[in-house]
């Protein structure tokens, strides 16, 4: 994991954005980590690089998800941690993940006071789509390949 660190001194803010890259298979459900250390938080919003269409993974403004931004294939799979009004972890909880839902997330959080949201975390999601490894994979490959050859070479001797 590596981390940007930007300071404005005077003691008026410390901000700490962090990349990171997550792992998943096929349907499991994924934490996305938006570490955040103050609970004062007013909004809060998780957005997919590359959707086609408007909307965002999760919104969070004055008191209340704001579900009709939402991007409809997140509905009903996207939430916070549990706790977060208590401990400011604005991390994002991904249910049945699917291949499309690889890519980068970026949490974006303004907190009382301001106006400007400022950018906590970007996160890049990668989602094997059988579960399997890239070895598993590319013994896959190599056997699909070879099965190719055998049966062109079969057909090719039956042809002459």
């Amino acid at each position: 994991m590596r981390s940007v660190y930007l300071s404005v001194f005077f003691g008026v803010c410390s901000l700490a954005v962090v990349q990171k890259t997550i792992t998943a298979k096929l349907g499991q459900t994924v934490t996305l980590p938006c570490p955040v250390t103050s609970t004062n938080i007013t909004g809060v919003a998780w957005i997919k690089d590359g959707l086609k269409t408007e909307g965002n993974v999760l919104y969070y403004l004055e008191n209340q998800f704001q579900y009709a931004s939402q991007h409809p294939c997140f509905r009903g799979r996207a939430q916070l941690k549990e706790g977060w009004e208590e401990d400011g972890d604005m991390s994002l909880i991904l249910k049945n993940v699917t291949t499309t839902d690889s890519g980068t997330y970026k949490c974006e959080v303004v907190q009382e006071g301001k106006k400007a949201a400022d950018l906590i975390c970007t996160i890049t999601l990668s989602v094997d789509p059988a579960g399997l490894t890239i070895g598993q994979c590319a013994a896959i490959a190599v056997i699909a390949v070879a099965f190719i050859v055998i049966v062109t070479c079969c057909i090719y001797k039956r042809c002459q």
